[in-house]
């Protein structure tokens, strides 16, 4: 058996890692293995750099296989969308719909003519304190009572608001 062999694992394990960008000195926690070359280190900082550049001219093939995918998996999306949002699933989202009969829980308009751009669908309403799903409302309803702060104020200020509505109206 051969020492030689040992001893030039040895001094390989042993060997400083400099990085192979900027030449500095890399300590245990500090540097990244290259994954063209074993042997070959790179620093945290210029690891960094590299990938910066790396995503800048990237970015418009990121963002078109992200569009693909999105079209491919729009249920996928929306489920995601709505769990992240309210904590409701899709199933839960088609199931109010139903309940409502497809309308505003509010003004009950249906929109069944769609926009431009074709499907509209009812917003979820839901208390910003609580995060309780309250419902479906059409994007006007929604805003209106978003607009109102209902949540922080209170039914007092939509109250306050509809009597305010009525008294000055005189039509």
């Amino acid at each position: 058996m051969s020492t030689t062999g040992i001893k030039t694992i040895r001094q390989k394990k042993n060997k400083e890692k400099i990085c192979r960008k900027c030449g500095l000195a890399l300590t245990n926690n500090n540097w990244w293995v290259s994954r063209k070359n074993a042997g070959d280190y790179i620093c945290d900082i210029c690891y960094k750099n590299q990938q910066k550049v790396r995503y800048a001219n990237n970015v418009n093939k990121r963002r078109s296989a992200a569009r693909k995918d999105y079209h491919k998996n729009k249920i996928k999306f929306e489920n995601r969308r709505l769990m992240r949002l309210f904590n409701i699933s899709l199933e839960q989202y088609n199931e109010m719909n139903k309940e409502q009969g497809g309308v505003c829980a509010i003004c009950g308009n249906s929109f069944a003519g769609g926009n431009q751009y074709g499907k509209v669908k009812l917003h979820v309403d839901h208390n910003h304190i609580t995060n309780k799903v309250r419902g479906l409302l059409c994007y006007r309803c929604n805003t209106a009572t978003g607009s109102l702060l209902v949540d922080s104020m209170g039914i007092e200020l939509l109250c306050s608001a509809i009597s305010y509505l009525r008294n000055t109206d005189n039509v």
